[in-house]
């Protein structure tokens, strides 16, 4: 498989497999961040002159985040409107 269709393929097929609903259920155990990541590094050799480089290369070679680094920014993103939504109505209660 060639670089391109796999990138392809795995942003759209793979990837929103594995990070559905991350904020909810989010594995905050090492046992199953592991697991997680092991999806990662198996579906990235599947390039075949990719498949004896290093996971870390890899993703280097492929720009892809780790899951986990996605899960924690994915944690981010759902926290970030409640708290916008909180300053808002602090600061416009101070303008009335």
């Amino acid at each position: 498989m060639d670089e391109h269709t796999f990138i392809l393929l795995y942003k759209s097929m793979v990837r929103p497999h594995v990070e559905f609903a991350n904020s909810v259920w989010c594995p905050y155990k090492i046992g199953d961040l592991n697991e997680i990541e092991k999806i990662q590094k198996r579906a990235t050799k599947l390039v075949i002159k990719l498949k004896n480089k290093s996971y870390i290369n890899r993703l280097i070679y492929f720009n892809l985040p780790t899951l986990k680094y996605r899960c924690l920014r994915g944690d981010m993103k759902f926290l970030k409107l409640p708290i916008t939504c909180m300053i808002q109505r602090s600061t416009s209660s101070y303008f009335q």
